[in-house]
């Protein structure tokens, strides 16, 4: 709906008196764009809060229940999808996290926003951690997605080039892989 006629209010974000001819309801609590940016902020922490179940105990997690989440299952908040257990640190710390520093889960639950589950971290940290509690398989040689080979075929490999002096160019035909690799499976890199 729409006001038809002219108004002075008072911006609800700076209180700065304003007035117009008309203008759309919603925007008639805010004097400008950027007041009206800032109320946005201003609701975060109510949305906030309207998306989060907390558990029955402070150490139980506590779960984003928007819709809004990322491919990987992390909640997403405000118009520029700001992370919500991002947010949820800066809310509860009253600071914004240090630059090139990540929010991580002691909890491993991507959807948990609980501040006791969260701390700062940098990107090696958070993957060591992840490595060292098993959620990362480590696939090297023929478990690895990109292998074309297994360890019998580079067992032959260095088999035919050692012992059976066969080039490297033909052996890389014969296995239907660049020759480049040859080089490196030889020598064992």
């Amino acid at each position: 709906t729409r006001i038809r006629g002219t108004f002075s209010k008072e911006c609800e974000v700076c209180g700065r008196l304003f007035s117009g001819s008309f203008v759309h309801t919603r925007l008639a609590k805010y004097c400008s764009k950027p007041c009206f940016a800032k109320s946005y902020e201003l609701e975060l922490p109510d949305r906030f809060w309207s998306k989060v179940r907390k558990g029955a105990s402070a150490s139980d997690c506590w779960e984003w229940t928007s819709k809004s989440i990322d491919s990987d299952g992390y909640g997403l908040i405000g118009r520029h999808d700001r992370l919500a257990h991002r947010f949820s640190w800066e809310l509860h710390n009253g600071r914004p996290v240090p630059d090139g520093m990540l929010v991580c889960h002691h909890c491993d639950n991507p959807p948990c926003t609980n501040p006791l589950h969260l701390f700062i971290g940098t990107a090696a940290g958070n993957t060591r951690d992840m490595i060292v509690k098993g959620r990362k398989a480590i696939l090297r040689g023929e478990d690895g997605p990109s292998s074309k080979l297994s360890w019998k075929q580079v067992t032959e490999i260095r088999h035919l080039a050692c012992v059976e002096k066969m080039t490297q160019k033909d052996i890389a035909a014969r296995f239907g892989i660049a020759r480049s690799n040859i080089g490196l499976i030889v020598n064992h890199q």
